[in-house]
């Protein structure tokens, strides 16, 4: 029995692992189904300090045009201040419709999704679940400080293949928090890539994808999963 009910599962990325996981485990609905999409569901946040500013900020320079730009060597849409990068708004020649007319259309998307985040806020019990090399400290103030009186948990998986394995993605240095979980995963083998089919329908791609699952059973109940879809929708 869990001890808390997490009324959402938000995830604060860096990318789209812990969306698409838990989406394909049954821990999030589908968009189809009624799940919400937000702003760190399916962008790439590469800088944990641009994720923290972010937050603290109120997403205040999120979609601020001084800081959008269509990258001029591959064509991606990025925010240059929080190093944030938009692959699914720019590939496939996509930029070229989220950054036409001053990117109105990409401001449109990011908007709604940012007003879907502090609705799912609002609601109060909140699972975070965020991918980082760090051992989020500094996160975990940033919230306490914009949302006083909010009620969460942060999961955070620190993924690594085993060539880069160091004493310190399993050993924290710094003191825990109890609002902190914090779970060192080693990918299945060197160069796994967890995306592509290939690699996480392979019995080791289950097996690690598993355990992620069976983590996050720990806090919140599986929804049916004869009634998922296998990606959620953009």
């Amino acid at each position: 029995m869990k001890q808390l009910n997490y009324n959402h599962i938000i995830s604060l990325g860096y990318d789209c692992f812990p969306r698409i996981i838990l989406t394909r485990h049954g821990y999030k609905r589908t968009k189809g189904q009624g799940e919400l999409t937000l702003p760190f569901d399916l962008a790439v946040h590469k800088n944990y300090y641009g994720l923290c500013a972010i937050i603290e900020s109120s997403f205040k320079n999120y979609c601020n045009l001084d800081f959008l730009r269509v990258t001029q060597d591959d064509y991606i849409i990025e925010n240059t201040q929080y190093n944030v990068r938009f692959y699914r708004e720019s590939i496939d020649g996509k930029y070229e419709v989220y950054a036409s007319n001053n990117f109105a259309k990409f401001i449109e998307r990011y908007e709604a999704r940012i007003a879907n985040f502090y609705r799912y806020i609002a609601d109060d019990n909140i699972l975070f679940v965020y991918r980082c090399k760090q051992y989020p400290s500094v996160l975990n103030r940033v919230i306490k400080s914009v949302f006083p009186q909010l009620t969460y948990k942060i999961v955070a998986f620190n993924t690594f293949f085993p060539r880069d394995a160091v004493m310190s993605d399993i050993y924290i240095d710094e003191a825990c928090h109890k609002e902190i979980d914090y779970y060192a995963l080693p990918f299945p083998y060197n160069n796994y890539v967890w995306w592509e089919l290939e690699h996480y329908t392979s019995e080791l791609g289950v097996r690690f994808e598993n355990r992620i699952a069976d983590i996050i059973s720990k806090y919140v109940d599986r929804l049916d999963p004869q009634s998922f879809e296998r990606w959620p929708m953009n």
